[in-house]
């Protein structure tokens, strides 16, 4: 192989690295269209929740706020995030994700703990 021929070919090795990169920031843009859903779907139940809290109760936005402290610190630590809990297969008893519906062990659809679970 002459240098000429080795110096005036495409470097491949680029191209590769390159077209990974563009997989990659499709990936991410993917995940974050993911989230961004998940966010949208919380803040319309959060809104849904506290129009009918205040529409049928005497409950003040002063002691959601409170609530919501008192719900950041069940993990001992004041974040701003909720904790999370470690859940079971209530088939076959082994951990699971959080974000998964179905065991992956033994199949069970396990479904959501509760309204505001994301995946």
């Amino acid at each position: 192989m002459s240098l000429h021929w080795s110096m005036s070919r495409p470097d491949t090795g680029a191209r590769a690295a390159g077209a990974r990169a563009e997989a990659k920031a499709a990936s991410v843009g993917d995940q974050i269209r993911v989230m961004q859903g998940n966010i949208d779907r919380l803040s319309l139940l959060c809104q849904a929740m506290w129009e009918l809290v205040s529409e049928k109760t005497d409950l003040t936005g002063q002691e959601i706020e409170e609530k919501v402290m008192e719900i950041d610190l069940r993990d001992g630590t004041l974040d701003g995030k909720m904790g999370r809990s470690q859940r079971q297969c209530p088939q076959c008893n082994r951990h699971l994700h959080r974000r998964h519906e179905k065991c992956l062990y033994c199949g069970h659809e396990v479904g959501r703990e509760h309204a505001f679970d994301v995946k």
